[in-house]
């Protein structure tokens, strides 16, 4: 299940081979981490969307403050080649309000993209597998 900023709204992908599971272990990864650094505890459903609001612009997840992930093209471009023909991607992009993949805005406005799409799911999921403080000396730099 996917969704927008507004957690109100579900969007929905067809089931295909999953092209987004390398993204989606990346971020979760980087969601666990994050947790782990600053100590999360979750004690009620609303704690996603709590989160959820504070991830969505943070650059170590989805990059969506400054617009770019890594700070670099050459390695977004290396990451969305993957991707970057799938009807998988058209079908995240039509669910964010455009008619194609606006390949002129670049490689770093589609990873960032795709974390944004993904965020809600990968949230939910490392919520459900952490669901308690996490120690910081158990945080691995």
């Amino acid at each position: 299940m996917y969704y927008t900023n507004d957690l109100s709204k579900k969007l929905t992908l067809p089931s295909h081979n999953d092209i987004f599971h390398e993204y989606r272990e990346e971020i979760e990864s980087n969601i666990d981490d994050w947790f782990r650094y600053n100590e999360v505890e979750f004690e009620k459903p609303e704690d996603l969307e709590k989160y959820y609001d504070t991830l969505w612009v943070a650059d170590d997840i989805t990059g969506n403050a400054s617009g770019s992930f890594y700070c670099n093209a050459a390695k977004a471009e290396v990451k969305v080649q993957s991707v970057i023909f799938s009807e998988e991607l058209l079908d995240m992009f039509k669910e964010f309000g455009y008619d194609r993949v606006p390949l002129e805005k670049g490689a770093e406005f589609i990873d960032v993209s795709i974390r944004c799409f993904l965020l809600s799911e990968c949230l939910q999921s490392v919520i459900e597998a952490v669901g308690a403080v996490i120690p910081l000396d158990e945080y691995d730099e």
